[in-house]
This record gives C-alpha cells, sequence and structure tokens, in this order.
C-alpha cells in the first residue's frame, strides 16, 4: 500500500469521462461510415447514359437544381427521396459532362433511396390498366 490508500498496482476507478466514453469511439464511428458510404456508391454506378441520379451540392434551391439539369440538356424525370438528388435521363456523354459542369458532384444509378419518388396511386392504375 501506498499512502492513497492504495495497492501498488491498483489505480483509483475512472469516471466515464476520464476514459473518454463515447467520444473515444467517434473517429472510429466516422471512418466506418465514411467506408459504408464508398461501398455503397460503388455499387450504386451510374450508367454512362439513361436513366441516373445526379447528386447536386446540398442546400441549394429546387429552381437552381432545375435549372442546372435543363441548362445541361438533361430529361428530369423526378426528385429523389434526398433533396439534392434529382433522376434525369442523359442521352449522351456530353450531355452528363455538361451536367458536370453545372455542378453535378457525382452520379449514380437510379434505384433505392436515389431512386425516383413516384405516385402509388399512379402506379397501380398502370398495374390494374
Amino acid at each position: 500500500m501506498n499512502d492513497q490508500g492504495f495497492h501498488q498496482d491498483e489505480r483509483p476507478p475512472q469516471s466515464d469521462s476520464d476514459r473518454g466514453g463515447l467520444s473515444a469511439f467517434l473517429p472510429a464511428m466516422a471512418l466506418m461510415v465514411v467506408m459504408f458510404g464508398f461501398g455503397v456508391v460503388g455499387l450504386a454506378k451510374a450508367p454512362d447514359t439513361g436513366e441516373m441520379a445526379v447528386v447536386f451540392p446540398p442546400f441549394q434551391s429546387e429552381a437552381d437544381y432545375m435549372s442546372r439539369i435543363v441548362a445541361s440538356g438533361a430529361y428530369y424525370v423526378a426528385p429523389s427521396r434526398i433533396a439534392n438528388i434529382h433522376v434525369v435521363k442523359v442521352n449522351d456523354a456530353t450531355t452528363r459532362a455538361r451536367l458536370g459542369e453545372l455542378g453535378a458532384l457525382f452520379f449514380l444509378a437510379a434505384n433505392g433511396i436515389c431512386g425516383p419518388i413516384s405516385d402509388e396511386k399512379s402506379w397501380a392504375t398502370a398495374a390494374a390498366g
């Protein structure tokens, strides 16, 4: 025992803040999210032409996204579930390149969460008829 009442090999109990708590795991969790994101993007590669999801910078107006799509020559198909991702139809590589020049960050396959939002009533009507 030392003069503090503990054995030499014992340490006083540590609080959660002394051990780092949840903040000790934040770097590992952030890395996991980034790696998962790259994996999802890799699986969702857009085709060279045809229907694809275009990812624009976030926090801009809907009118800004539409003007970029129209200016590129792409055809607007539908919005997706995420505000800055829109589904478009691109007929050639030049149009896709123009979208990139006009601020598109990257392109994804138009499926899953990046797929077009459809009106379920319209879909049911089309399937029945």
